[in-house]
């Protein structure tokens, strides 16, 4: 069984300035280090703790992993990660802190929450959300991983059958020109889906205007930006077998490392996936740790809830 999404990763070229980032803005705190080494690439690592999740980074000193891209949100890959706070002036203010530019001031677009898209010093994309409503404890807590696609359908099908969990809700949005002061694109339209991968979030977006096309190659393991999703799993040996007949592409062999047993698979689209079953060494990492495990969970019910009370009629 999938016990939820451990980490997405984010290469970066400045490891130590991209810690920073994440405990200013978010309060994670580092969990691990260690050396990256052949056959993957030369480098180094840092796992960061949150309430819910983890993230992890890299940098790579070998292969190259090549300059900054201001990338759009909506081309194909791993987009962005999201946190969540009840109040989102400290959450923006905290990552601008942290060295942050934001796409636009922070836009509600009526379903009770706030919206914003920041870049980091390197242009890699965060979104923060703000949900007044979400009970203690006091944010930030992470939201969601977001994958955009050339095919939505097919990308929601694959992840909802990998998680044995149904598609949570989907719809399709703009054109609206509050929609696209948050991507910092023109004319938006999306489709997108949600699905609930336990501890956090998993969004899957395919932009119909720009369109999400597909890029037709995978990206080297260094490249700069967000590379690969991590799921925890109970059972790797029992799950592999499931995962083939799903249509994930095995990438490498079964293998263990400090955290236990891991395997590396793609999805549909090519995007890296890593699978991994702590065992006794690296259990203090396992997403039974956590100190605020369901936090998303209550934060959207506590949402759920407040968009069920009656409003209060407007004096004439």
């Amino acid at each position: 069984m999938i016990k939820g999404i451990h980490h997405a990763s984010l290469s970066v070229l400045d490891l130590e300035r991209a810690v920073r980032y994440f405990a200013i803005g978010a309060g994670l705190v580092v969990e691990r280090r260690w050396r990256l080494g052949a056959p993957d690439g030369d480098g180094d690592a840092v796992l960061l703790r949150g309430p819910n999740g983890f993230v992890e980074l890299q940098r790579y000193s070998r292969p190259d992993p090549g300059m900054p891209a201001d990338r759009p949100v909506s081309a194909a890959g791993i987009t962005h990660i999201c946190f969540q706070h009840q109040s989102m002036d400290e959450l923006v203010a905290g990552f601008m802190h942290g060295g942050a530019t934001p796409h636009a001031a922070p836009v509600a677009l009526g379903t009770g929450y706030h919206y914003c898209y920041i870049r980091d010093a390197e242009t890699n994309v965060l979104e923060l959300e703000g949900n007044p409503v979400a009970p203690p404890p006091r944010g930030p807590w992470l939201s969601h991983v977001s994958l955009s696609t050339p095919d939505v359908d097919r990308l929601a099908a694959f992840y909802a059958g990998l998680l044995g969990r149904d598609v949570r809700s989907a719809g399709q949005f703009g054109p609206n020109p509050l929609i696209d002061r948050i991507t910092r694109l023109d004319g938006t339209r999306m489709r997108v889906a949600w699905l609930d991968a336990g501890n956090i979030g998993l969004e899957i977006m395919q932009y119909l205007n720009p369109p999400t096309l597909s890029e037709h190659r995978e990206l080297s393991v260094a490249a700069l930006g967000y590379g690969c999703m991590c799921f925890e799993v109970d059972d790797l040996a029992g799950e592999l077998p499931r995962m083939d007949r799903l249509g994930v592409r095995c990438v490498g062999s079964v293998t263990t490392d400090e955290d236990g047993i891991i395997a590396f698979g793609r999805d549909p689209d090519g995007n890296l996936l890593k699978f991994v079953e702590f065992d006794s060494t690296g259990r203090s990492r396992s997403l039974d740790t956590l100190s605020h495990p369901a936090a998303l969970h209550r934060a959207d019910a506590a949402m759920a809830a407040s968009r069920a009370q009656p409003q209060e009629p407007t004096p004439a």
